[in-house]
């Protein structure tokens, strides 16, 4: 058994080649479902070969030093989207469209050409929306229809020119497209930089794709269109699959234990919202459990005004848990000691200024308005909804009141009022002059506005 299975490896390997030697629009057309099947069977195994050959030549590169990849577009899918949608994206959706893209036009027919231009030119109107100002995309927009236009008024004359030429350039089209489907893929490394000496290693980094490329190709031209979409999900299913498998693991990213203090850092490579994140620091100790490490970052500096910048060309911010034990009972140097530790683990800069701040007081000026909205719900519980309508708060304390103003219009507040009851308020979300009309009419609360010195903290991640 093992034998005819490496025969028919071999005569699969065979056939690819002598068709890459010279690439003919000519179809299998004899062939059963069973022997189409055994070919998808070895075309997978061979695609899968080749891609672990560059995986290797891609660790090797890594190695050495001569590029260093801190983003991928498949690791940022399979980090940041839940299963069902990686599924339906990576092995159906993506495949799917790219096929039809690239490789539906492979084999000749009239109706092909058409139908691909339509395609190609929704999916240029798409991207110029989600890219372009509104301007653009309508210029776009308009040139691609009117490019539709004519082309269907030429369509049948068109359709003679290619039918005359395609026998003639086919070998070139179809290893263009291939190389073309390749170099889309650069783009998946989020950080690459082109006018670095990286572009020489581009080869390398998209061999997989674009060998991918001819492999799909072959299978669309001999068996049909479904079958290079078998192929192509097929091969992402099995290297996105043992990702899956992976998706709750922890990865140890820092271990210190020394004389003065004990920090661990571990990486989550799948961050549940599912899961609570819980978060812990005391003068001697601090826990983050599936944490954003921009909250643990914030957390840490503890100011009012902090920014967080990524110049690493990724959009991914890990989650992570952190345990961290000390020696000495020091609430700031424990701060800055495991904020020190995780600038030297994921590379950012801490830039401090301080600055003027408007700040605004909130004083009671009619008491008799105030205790119109007292509350006559007892005990503590207390309700805020806050909706596109206005703000409605039951049974709140000031301090409450507060809270959810400065979250609401990032404004700073403090509170002079001490006063310890609760109340009702409900306001209608409009503009912040609005807001203060609203609290002095109605509750007897003002607004006194006053400069105050606040410290600024810019966070900058670096590549």
């Amino acid at each position: 058994m093992l034998k005819t299975f490496t025969a028919n490896l071999k005569q699969t390997a065979s056939d690819l080649l002598s068709f890459l030697r010279k690439p003919t629009d000519s179809p299998e057309t004899d062939m059963p479902t069973k022997g189409k099947l055994r070919e998808l069977l070895n075309m997978i195994i061979i695609k899968a070969l080749i891609a672990i050959v560059f995986s290797g030549l891609i660790w090797l590169i890594q190695e050495l030093g001569l590029y260093k990849i801190d983003g991928h577009a498949m690791e940022g899918m399979l980090r940041n989207k839940p299963v069902w949608e990686i599924i339906l994206l990576g092995i159906v959706l993506i495949p799917l469209l790219e096929e039809i893209i690239f490789r539906f036009g492979l084999r000749f027919r009239r109706g092909y050409f058409t139908f691909l231009l339509l395609v190609v030119l929704l999916a240029i109107g798409v991207y110029a929306f989600k890219m372009m100002p509104l301007m653009w995309a309508l210029t776009i927009i308009f040139l691609s229809s009117v490019l539709m236009v004519l082309y269907l008024i030429k369509a049948y004359a068109i359709g003679e020119f290619l039918e005359r030429i395609w026998p003639r350039v086919y070998g070139m089209l179809f290893y263009g497209v291939a190389i073309t489907f390749g170099l889309v893929h650069i783009f998946n490394y989020s950080d690459f930089d082109f006018t670095s000496l990286a572009v020489l290693l581009i080869p390398v980094l998209i061999g997989s794709q674009i060998w991918g490329g001819l492999s799909m190709g072959y299978m669309r031209v001999k068996y049909g269109f479904a079958w290079g979409f078998f192929l192509h999900a097929a091969h992402n299913a099995v290297f996105m699959i043992p990702g899956l498998l992976f998706i709750n693991q922890l990865e140890e990213k820092l271990n210190v234990n020394n004389d003065t203090y004990s920090l661990t850092v571990e990486e989550h490579f799948y961050y549940d919202r599912t899961l609570d994140s819980k978060r812990m620091i005391s003068v001697d100790t601090a826990a983050f459990v599936n944490t954003k490490l921009n909250e643990v970052i914030v957390h840490l500096i503890q100011a009012e005004d902090v920014s967080i910048v990524n110049n690493t060309g990724s959009n991914f911010t890990p989650a992570v848990n952190l345990y961290y034990k000390s020696e000495t009972a020091d609430l700031a140097k424990t701060n800055k000691t495991i904020l020190s530790e995780l600038q030297k683990l994921y590379k950012f800069d801490i830039t401090k200024a301080n600055v003027e701040k408007e700040m605004w007081d909130v004083e009671v000026e009619n008491n008799t308005a105030l205790a119109a909205s007292a509350s006559d719900r007892g005990g503590i519980t207390s309700e805020v909804t806050i909706d596109k309508k206005g703000i409605e708060m039951h049974n709140v304390t000031i301090e409450q009141l507060i809270s959810t103003l400065q979250n609401e219009y990032s404004v700073a507040m403090a509170d002079k009022t001490t006063d310890a009851g609760r109340y009702n308020f409900t306001f209608s979300k409009k503009g912040f002059e609005e807001l203060k009309e609203e609290l002095k009419g109605k509750y007897g609360l003002v607004l006194q506005s006053k400069m105050i010195e606040a410290q600024q903290v810019l966070v900058e991640f670096r590549k």
